[in-house]
């Protein structure tokens, strides 16, 4: 009888491996969009992007009062003040991204095939600060990183994500 329920145990783990295995991210990606259509079919799939606003019209409206005057422009300001200051070379972090940085944080995460890896943005940032040999700064220091990417990400409002899964190794 041991041996019977182990088998099956083992037949049952192989068989959920194998429909693991059979999806890929955009199959997840299409599921994902399947399910909460179904879910929320009177919401427009543009709408997702508002996350819980997009449940409560009433949370939506207080949401864009409160971003009439955000009470975290100071924070964005000390931000643009980081961003723009010129590195000892006499460059900056807009020297280190497209467009100036402009429309560039929906990029990530992305796979970066030089380093074999994913990176993020605040990863790229240190990566800018080290190519112009600058200290890079502590991703958990809301001070100094946190202020900065308050910018960062500022600079790419409106911007859709663009996550991109290229070859085998991303």
């Amino acid at each position: 009888m041991r041996f019977v329920i182990a088998v099956f145990v083992t037949l049952s783990l192989l068989a959920s491996a194998s429909l693991f295995a059979l999806s890929d991210p955009e199959q997840d990606r299409l599921a994902f969009i399947d399910l909460y259509k179904k879910k929320f079919p009177d919401k427009p799939l543009e709408d997702y992007v508002l996350g819980a606003l997009m449940l409560s019209n009433d949370a939506k409206e207080q949401y864009d009062s409160i971003m009439e005057l955000p009470p975290f422009i100071s924070v964005i300001e000390q931000g643009k003040a980081m961003w723009t200051k010129p590195f000892a070379n006499g460059k900056n972090f807009a020297d280190c991204f497209p467009n100036d940085g402009r429309m560039v944080a929906g990029d990530y995460p992305k796979f970066d095939a030089k380093l074999g890896r994913v990176v993020t943005f605040e990863m790229s940032i240190n990566q800018c600060l080290q190519a112009n040999s600058e200290t890079p700064l502590k991703i958990s220091d809301m001070k100094t990183m946190g202020v900065l990417m308050a910018y960062a990400r500022a600079l790419s409002d409106g911007m859709k994500m663009n996550i991109k899964v290229d070859g085998p190794e991303a």
